[in-house]
């Protein structure tokens, strides 16, 4: 309890102040905590790709979406997302999943020779 004594320890200290003495400084660092973190999240950490990777995006993207269709599908994975931590936490009851291993094609793109 510490830092409740503390607490009002600088209760006592600042109640003979004025109150624009308290007020002027408050309002300055308030304003300077909500430009700095504006900035940060506006304009470094949106347009910073580390950022984008640093919180898995694209496996939540990948995840909602396989939980958002069901375990019904066939799922054919990039070795880089499969098995993510982030894409099984989001949608745990997907058993049809296919790794893809690099370079092979999509099976899909396979155009057929016969005419």
């Amino acid at each position: 309890m510490l830092w409740l004594r503390c607490g009002r320890e600088a209760g006592e200290s600042l109640r003979p102040l004025p109150r624009p003495v308290l007020l002027v400084p408050l309002a300055a660092l308030l304003s300077f905590i909500v430009y700095h973190n504006a900035t940060t999240y506006l304009y470094r950490q949106a347009n910073d790709f580390a950022s984008w990777n640093a919180f898995s995006a694209p496996e939540t993207i990948m995840g909602r979406k396989m939980a958002e269709l069901g375990p019904d599908h066939l799922y054919l994975l990039s070795p880089f997302l499969a098995n993510h931590p982030t894409a099984r936490f989001i949608a745990p009851n997907i058993p049809n999943q296919t790794l893809l291993p690099l370079p092979t094609p999509c099976p899909f793109a396979n155009r057929p020779t016969g005419r």
